[in-house]
Order: structure tokens, then sequence, then C-alpha cells
């Protein structure tokens, strides 16, 4: 229990407002760290993406109208998290399984969403040849989101 109690301490001091911190503060503080530690994952993502395409030989057209669905993804996921941490069931305050897992489940829509997008774009045999080499569209955008411009979460309440 007191694991978790620091543990839930350490999320808060990470990407909980400071006191006193502007949302502007706020970015500059968490925005180069969600950044660098994005980075990595975020490049293999890109290359497994472009190892899939071969694989699955999509063309630089088809590619280019996934980025295009992509970036309306992202507005979507964004705009979803936002409200979420803004109504308080994503907290960096305190623990909420029930909002995370609620969450969860509407990520999964959205995702659904981006997947019926993606089969508009690719022939089912691209798709099935790049779920075959290991991609994952679930993965890929998880990474992708510009997590850097979520909205900074409210101050802590005063309890």
């Amino acid at each position: 229990m007191q694991r978790r109690a620091r543990r839930q301490a350490e999320i808060s001091a990470m990407f909980g407002r400071l006191d006193g911190e502007t949302e502007a503060e706020y970015r500059e503080r968490v925005a180069p760290f969600l950044a660098m530690v994005l980075d990595k994952p975020r490049q293999r993502a890109l290359e497994m993406r472009r190892e899939a395409e071969q694989k699955a030989g999509v063309t630089a057209a088809q590619s280019a109208k996934l980025d295009q669905a992509f970036a309306a993804a992202y507005d979507e996921v964004l705009d979803y998290t936002n409200a979420a941490i803004a109504e308080g069931q994503l907290s960096p305050y305190e623990r909420n399984v029930s909002g995370w897992l609620g969450y969860a489940g509407g990520l999964g829509g959205i995702l659904g969403g981006v997947e019926a997008g993606v089969a508009g774009v690719l022939r089912p045999e691209q798709v099935r040849a790049m779920s075959d080499a290991g991609f994952e569209w679930g993965e890929f955008l998880g990474v992708s989101v510009p997590w850097e411009k979520l909205r900074p979460p409210p101050p802590p309440s005063e309890k």
C-alpha cells in the first residue's frame, strides 16, 4: 500500500500542476519530458510501419491517405483526452480505475474508427500483410499521438 501511495505521489509530481504553476509553465515543464520519453518508441513505430507497408505493397498515395486519417484520429484522441482530464475522469492526483477503464473503452471506439478508415484505403490483403508483419495500428497510434499538445490538468482541488 505504501508503494502504491508513493507511486501516486510521483505521478502527481510529474504530471500534476505544481503549486501556482500556470498552464504555460506546465507545458514548458512537461512537454519536453513527454517528447523525450516518446522519441524512441515513435521512431521504432515509424520504422515498423515503413517495413510493414513495404511488405504489404502500400503505395505512396495510400500511405499519404493513411497519414490524413491518422491526423484526424490524433485530433479526436486529444479532444477526447482533454475532456476526460477536464472532467476528472483522468487525474494525476488520484487513482481512478473505473475512470481509466471508461477512458480506455472510448479509445477502443476511436481505434475501431481508424481501422475502418484504414480498410477504406488499403485492400484486405494489404491489411492482412501488415498484420502478418507484426504491425499493430493501436500501438502505432498510441505513441504517435502528439501527447505534448494536451491541455494541462486543472490545479489540484483543495480537500
